[in-house]
């Protein structure tokens, strides 16, 4: 039996696998074993939570190891470990870099809240999310009521809708997200090559609508913020898939956007000359 362990209040940063993936966890520590050992500091979990009741689930020995970095460098580690295993969209990082800036911003409060301070700025390249996502990201934690933010966060809605839905009356945001779940239960599932291809559909109509009209924009404030977001959506690796899988997708967003590199530099140059 594994005895009951505490968890450190930087493991809730991310939010917790769905039941179909926890389930994944078990059959395969049931399978091939604790891969992975969960790591500790002060007593307390601080990375391999779902590891652990995993464990405590089957009833088998627990692996664990010490955390001998700064308590100041935890929060980095900890966000280091799970953008590594966890397929987060942009929006819920955007929620977890918000979360993360909020302990700077001294919200919440608590003698158990012990997670370093990270500026938006610093929580933003962390989680590889540009700032004004993360500033919606505040809106919809803020300003909607609980359920909204959980939505962003289990990746059943983007934070531009949840922070729309969350300009409406506590009691209207209820029911709207209500109704939009019920459609989302409803409606079929697209097939992942589908959304990829629809997604960088968008990405390219994005990068050529910017590159034409870039020149139009007389120095907007939104010029610079546009071209950041793009190169955001650049740095952001793919998935971790099967070596085939990965590497056919890789080909594929290549071959669409190779002259990507070449307009962002030609946005960035127009846009110096603007200033």
């Amino acid at each position: 039996m594994v005895t009951q362990l505490k968890v450190h209040p930087v493991a809730g940063l991310f939010p917790p696998m769905t039941d179909e993936e926890f389930a994944g966890l078990v059959a395969d520590i049931k399978e091939h074993g604790q891969r992975d050992p969960v790591v500790m500091f002060e007593g307390r979990i601080v990375d391999g939570v779902h590891r652990y009741k995993a464990c405590r689930e089957l009833g088998i020995e627990l692996r664990t190891v010490e955390w001998h970095g700064s308590e100041s460098d935890l929060t980095a580690y900890v966000i280091s470990q799970n953008l590594h295993r966890r397929h987060l969209s942009t929006s819920q990082r955007a929620m977890v870099a918000e979360k993360i800036a909020s302990y700077a911003r001294g919200r919440p409060s608590g003698k158990n809240l012990q997670i370093s301070g990270i500026s938006m700025p610093d929580a933003a390249g962390l989680l590889n999310v540009g700032g004004r996502t993360i500033s919606t990201a505040r809106q919809v934690r803020t300003k909607g009521v609980p359920e909204l933010a959980e939505a962003v966060e289990k990746g059943d809605m983007t934070v531009g809708r949840a922070s729309q839905i969350a300009k409406l009356p506590k009691e209207q945001q209820r029911d709207t997200l209500n109704g939009e779940a019920r459609v989302v239960r409803r409606g079929p599932k697209k097939k992942p090559l589908e959304r990829i291809s629809r997604a960088i559909d968008t990405m390219e109509t994005a990068v050529e609508i910017l590159d034409t009209e870039a020149c139009h924009l007389n120095g907007d404030s939104r010029q610079g913020e546009w071209a950041d977001r793009l190169r955001v959506i650049r740095r952001t690796p793919p998935p971790r898939c099967s070596p085939v899988s990965t590497t056919k997708a890789v080909e594929q967003t290549g071959s669409l956007l190779g002259h990507d590199r070449q307009q962002e530099t030609t946005l960035v140059s127009r846009e110096s000359e603007d200033k």
